[in-house]
């Protein structure tokens, strides 16, 4: 098609008949954001709970906490009319929702950190079903965000009623949704059971001496012990940034996270210790279980 010149007409309309099994697509249950980037090579990889999984130890894919309550803000397509009465398309509107999403006030700390972000977003509604797009019938990707923003939490106006994380998502285009908008039904799995990685806090117990430290390693949001990790999960550099051996993590019987650090080469006062993948040292592996992700560092010091 040349300049200024315009397709008034559809090529091939499409027909319009179905079988009457209509799939049932339900309210959102599920907001999961990706990377800009992010997207799935087939269908049948998007029934695959490994492809969303990896993409979550990846930090690519970002489920987000379960919907509480959602509130359409969407707009109507606007029309312009003429004097004498007719119509013609000013606008498509723009698809938007205010999500109230049942989470406790740190889990806000998080969310607000993807405001302005670059995004993707698919949706999975109550049946399970993953809403997205992919404009060639093949590769499957979510629907580019325009704008996301986390408020902060609501206010509570019965006494019993608890607070909620506030979080607005507005689609790019409707154009996603409304040409391209594709649903995938995994039956190996339940979409709605995708979680976000977990921050895991590392603290020192009691005073380390030369050849043992004993650590807890909890979940920050919820103070819970991890149990089952190996000793290829603990990290330890000298202040200087030289790797130390760490030659076992022996948990304890009785308390869940709680593991004895041996080593044969002696520790000294203002080592670093890490878990795996907290991006220090560069290049440092994921953990050996997955879903969990190290928060910072502790010095040693005795």
């Amino acid at each position: 098609m040349a300049y200024n010149q315009y397709s008034c007409s559809v090529a091939d309309w499409q027909n319009t008949g179905f079988d009457k099994c209509n799939q049932n697509l339900g309210p959102i249950r599920l907001a999961i954001l990706t990377t800009d980037t992010f997207t799935i090579s087939t269908e049948a990889n998007a029934m695959l709970l490994a492809t969303w999984t990896a993409g979550i130890q990846e930090k690519t894919v970002f489920p987000l906490p379960t919907v509480w309550s959602q509130t359409d803000q969407s707009e109507k397509d606007t029309y312009e009319t003429s004097p004498l009465g007719m119509k013609k398309l000013g606008k498509e509107g723009t698809y938007g929702a205010e999500f109230l999403l049942d989470a406790p006030l740190g889990m806000q700390i998080n969310l607000r950190s993807f405001n302005g972000a670059d995004l993707r977003v698919f949706y999975v509604d109550i049946n399970g079903n993953i809403l997205g797009m992919s404009l060639d019938g093949t590769i499957l990707k979510g629907f580019k965000v325009g704008m996301f923003q986390c408020e902060g939490m609501s206010t509570v106006v019965t006494a019993g009623e608890t607070r909620k994380i506030v979080v607005n998502i507005w689609e790019d285009t409707p154009t996603d949704r409304d040409d391209y908008g594709v649903v995938v039904t995994p039956t190996a799995f339940n979409p709605l059971e995708l979680e976000g990685l977990k921050d895991l806090s590392l603290t020192i117990v009691g005073t380390p001496t030369a050849s043992s430290i004993v650590v807890d390693v909890k979940t920050s949001l919820g103070q819970v012990g991890l149990s089952g990790l190996i000793v290829a999960d603990f990290i330890e550099e000298t202040a200087l940034g030289v790797g130390h051996t760490i030659n076992t993590a022996t948990e304890s019987a009785t308390v869940a996270g709680r593991y004895t650090l041996a080593s044969t080469a002696a520790y000294v006062t203002a080592d670093v210790l890490y878990l795996a993948h907290t991006g220090s040292p560069v290049g440092a592996p994921h953990l050996s279980i997955a879903g969990y992700e190290g928060a910072g560092s502790v010095v040693v010091t005795f």
